[in-house]
């Protein structure tokens, strides 16, 4: 009896330190800088943003390669293009991707809220209307395998963003 009440305390005790654990928070940390045809194989845990449904990872990109429009600025630490025109306006977005096993988002900004311009992971193009002060990034959800990798925790993945653009549609 003494032998079972031991093994349901340490069931119990080791039930509880496994839930602390996973409710362990994890300081964000920007993905690093990609180049467009640069393929990202993996992705810390830092990198990982969790919405209120989904974990996902920003991509960050080399502004001058998305875009050449000097009224649309980009945050490095956040991954997004903000408008900043004096009337508003209409931009073409242009994209195209290579992923396996990830759903991956064109999104934008609009009083405080993202909307996905996108529905699937193959290439388009999408024409839409900005007021000053909205964002534009692109996403892709936390699907990964995780792995140990060294004093860090990180997950596979295969994401290749082949083209993203930002263009004056008028």
């Amino acid at each position: 009896m003494n032998r079972i009440i031991r093994i349901v305390l340490g069931i119990v005790v080791l039930s509880v330190l496994l839930g602390a654990c996973g409710e362990e928070e994890f300081a964000y940390i920007p993905s690093q800088k990609m180049h467009l045809g640069d393929e990202i194989t993996s992705y810390s845990v830092h990198n990982v943003v969790k919405g209120d449904t989904v974990e996902y990872v920003v991509l960050n990109f080399y502004p001058e390669e998305v875009t050449q429009l000097h009224e649309v600025s980009y945050d490095e630490s956040t991954g997004v293009f903000t408008f900043h025109n004096e009337q508003t306006a209409q931009y073409k977005l242009t994209w195209q991707f290579e992923v396996e096993h990830n759903y991956i988002e064109v999104q934008y900004t609009q009083n405080g809220m993202w909307y996905t311009v996108n529905g699937s992971s193959s290439g388009n193009e999408a024409v839409i209307t900005v007021n000053a002060g909205m964002g534009v990034r692109v996403r892709f959800r936390n699907v990964g395998n995780m792995y140990a990798d060294e004093d860090e925790i990180r997950y596979y993945t295969s994401v290749k963003v082949v083209q993203f653009a930002i263009e004056s549609a008028d």
